[in-house]
């Protein structure tokens, strides 16, 4: 269906009158007024002037559509101050004259004998009267099978129309194949059926339908019947602890929800640093399957040898698995894969230090936080939060040859657990190194606030926070 336009004019007399309006009225019966309407008249469909008065007087408005110097049509309603009213102009028919000549809507306001506003618009006209609605019981046939069409044929407010409607099909290649003219429509409505042959020309056909040159289109496919297409989906962790068994889950299903029953190929890659190994499975699924890789035993094949090295202390880990499953449908032998990569990291455990200074400052105290978290980011659980975390705190008095005079930073971090503040205001040494262990509990957020007394000859601060070996 078409948009429907309005036209909303707003009249004032100070604005309108004089040049526009030969009889003008006296500027103090002049009243504000709101008029709206279609832009756009349809043949055979009636025109709703909608018109509001702003001021108290009530005024006698007369509405009426030119073409020329013939009247179309005519209403009039007197509309209280400060109220709204409808003028319904009756349709206007379709004649040749219709395409050539516009159409102007003229409305005239009256208090008592006294003309107190006049406008005008000019209006579109559009063959347009009615729209019309295509279906298909199915977007999709197969040769031999029976199209069934409906059509529906209303108005621009929505109601059905009952004319008569041409209704013609052409295949791919454009050639009419089929035509129902004039037919007669049951509260705009009317159903037909055209039978597919067995060898029918593949591809996009059209249905076309019109009423009064109103046309819509319709288009279905013709196509040979095709194995249904089936996903497989898997529900895979992002990320995993190295001591922790790898479970997933993976589905096949076809597109319309049913599960499919077939043999699947489960293909495991373990990358570390550029160097992989892959490991591979087989196992039958119907639909859904619980599924479980051994990660453990990789590492502990591992661990010492390539993974606790030193050529790797300064690297980030970059572990991870990679899952590549192929399931093959055991009726029709078709098949269809997926993949998904898990992170695997090397620590339970996340510590970073939060909110603490830059720089340090003798003998006064340093505050800042400790975030202990998991790998996951999951709530730390009760065994989580029963074992402290030590804290080891090193005040060192350097000289001033073992400092990088190159790095003009005074922050410096190796790793999430370990920082170093040098002090802001150099203090000559006398070579003692003060440290200190801290025990320190874990809260069920998992940040940890601690203070540290600073000695008067402080140079640099170390601070390191500790688990056990296989966690931290």
């Amino acid at each position: 269906m078409e948009q429907l336009h309005t036209v909303i004019i707003i009249g004032f007399f100070a604005v309108i009158g004089g040049a526009q309006n030969p009889m003008s009225p006296a500027p103090l019966q002049s009243p504000s007024y709101l008029i709206s309407v279609p832009r756009v008249l349809r043949s055979g469909v009636p025109t709703t002037v909608s018109i509001t008065i702003l001021a108290k007087s009530s005024v006698l408005v007369i509405s009426e559509i030119m073409q020329g110097n013939n009247s179309l049509g005519r209403a009039q309603t007197t509309v209280e101050g400060g109220s709204t009213k409808l003028q319904v102009l009756p349709p206007i028919p379709e004649n040749d004259s219709s395409y050539w000549y516009p159409y102007k809507l003229i409305v005239n306001g009256y208090i008592g004998q006294t003309l107190v506003f006049s406008n005008s618009t000019m209006l579109q006209y559009s063959p347009r009267s009615v729209s019309i609605l295509l279906q298909t019981d199915k977007p999709k046939y197969k040769p031999g099978q029976a199209v069934k069409i409906r059509a529906l044929v209303i108005t621009p407010d929505g109601k059905p129309c009952d004319k008569q409607i041409d209704i013609i099909i052409m295949d791919p290649r454009e050639n009419l194949i089929r035509q129902w003219l004039a037919v007669d429509t049951l509260l705009g409505e009317t159903a037909n059926e055209f039978q597919l042959s067995q060898n029918p020309p593949l591809g996009t056909w059209k249905i076309i339908a019109t009423v009064n040159e109103v046309t819509q289109e319709k288009i279905f496919t013709v196509s040979h019947y095709v194995l249904p297409k089936f996903e497989v989906l898997l529900d895979t962790p992002d990320v995993l602890y190295c001591e922790e068994n790898l479970t997933y889950t993976v589905t096949a299903q076809y597109l319309y929800g049913k599960p499919v029953a077939g043999k699947m190929s489960v293909v495991y890659v373990h990358g570390f640093h550029g160097i992989t190994s892959s490991h591979e499975d087989w196992k039958m699924i119907d639909g859904k399957a619980e599924l479980s890789f051994d990660v453990p035993s990789l590492f502990h094949k591992k661990k010492s040898a390539d993974y606790m090295s030193p050529f790797y202390e300064e690297f980030d880990t970059s572990d991870y698995i990679d899952i590549n499953v192929q399931v093959t449908e055991l009726l029709t032998g078709v098949t269809y894969n997926s993949s998904a990569r898990v992170s695997v990291v090397m620590y339970k455990y996340n510590l970073e230090f939060q909110q603490h200074p830059f720089t340090i400052k003798p003998s006064l105290k340093f505050s800042a936080q400790l975030k202990l978290s998991t790998y996951n980011r999951r709530p730390l659980t009760a065994e989580d939060q029963s074992r402290s975390v030590t804290l080891t705190v090193n005040q060192e008095h350097l000289t001033p040859w073992m400092l990088e005079w190159e790095n003009s930073a005074n922050f410096k971090t190796r790793n999430s657990s370990h920082l170093e503040f040098i002090a802001s205001t150099f203090i000559y040494p006398n070579g003692n190194i003060s440290v200190k262990s801290l025990q320190l509990t874990v809260p069920a957020d998992g940040v940890i606030p601690f203070q540290i007394e600073l000695s008067e000859n402080v140079a640099m601060l170390t601070i390191e926070v500790m688990r056990d070996k296989c966690d931290s």
